[in-house]
């Protein structure tokens, strides 16, 4: 398990990367305006039509995190923890909520049809809990918190949007690239373990959620996301786990992600 810590500015650069190159997918669909169609196109009237325009969005975000852990386990099995080939009894975890911003660009095909393109940064805690949290509590003797990480759910959703008047309900639903930054280990496992990944993953993003047209070009948004997220974990052990790995496999992240925001059409 070595090089198994990530640097922050690596990290970072993920981070750049991903989310240029969500903007990027949308960008490249426009077609670019001529200089003579600048000379003679009239600008829409605000609120008429979707198509060809962009809605940029900043929301306040609310994520409410599932939490669970599908196995926890040691590799190769040790003799220092209740163990049944290696596997430690409960799976239980709890992952702490975050009130994040977001920003998001949206382009609309045509009136009914858009990408969206979502990035955004939150740090979380994870705590072991029940059984397997009362066991590294018993074992190390200083808690039960056993990550620490930033995570950067990179996403792109194909929405169906269905203009009513001022009043604009969309649904969507895409892909989720989650990288994950600056892990560390948690206090709780910190006297058996030097470093924990986090591993990358694929997932998979729902959404539904309102427009609402409040004067000009500004828009009042509602949205609700609901996204499965599970990476694997992996700490480097110490200690009595010298030589060994703690492996939880499928952290249950999938969060809700309720939003409230004002966007700007372009």
């Amino acid at each position: 398990m070595s090089g198994i810590q990530r640097t922050t500015n690596k990290g970072q650069l993920g981070i750049g990367v991903a989310c240029a190159a969500a903007i990027g997918v949308m960008l490249s669909i426009s077609s670019p305006a001529t200089a003579g169609d600048s000379l003679t196109a009239a600008p829409a009237p605000a609120g008429a039509g979707w198509a060809g325009h962009f809605l940029v969005r900043a929301r306040a975000s609310y994520l409410i995190m599932e939490g669970d852990v599908d196995k926890a386990h040691i590799e190769p099995p040790g003799p220092f923890f209740p163990l049944s080939g290696g596997v430690l009894p409960g799976h239980d975890a709890d992952v702490s909520n975050q009130l994040i911003p977001e920003l998001d660009f949206s382009y609309f095909v045509n009136d009914n049809i858009a990408l969206e393109a979502i990035c955004c940064a939150t740090k979380h805690t994870v705590d072991a809990t029940g059984v397997l949290g009362d066991t590294i509590n018993a074992v190390t003797g200083t808690g039960r918190e056993v990550a620490e990480t930033w995570a950067i759910p990179a996403t792109i959703l194909l929405q169906f949007h269905m203009p009513m008047g001022a009043f604009k309900p969309y649904v969507g639903a895409g892909p989720t690239y989650a990288i994950f930054v600056d892990s560390q280990v948690g206090r709780g496992l910190q006297p058996v373990a030097s470093s924990v990944k986090v591993d990358d993953t694929w997932g998979v993003t729902g959404q539904f959620g309102a427009d609402i047209a409040v004067g000009g070009n500004w828009q009042l948004n509602l949205d609700a996301k609901y996204m499965f997220l599970e990476p694997d974990v992996y700490w480097k052990g110490k200690g009595i786990l010298a030589g060994r790995s703690l492996v939880a496999d499928n952290l249950k992240l999938d969060p809700w992600i309720v939003s409230v925001g004002l966007g700007y059409k372009f």
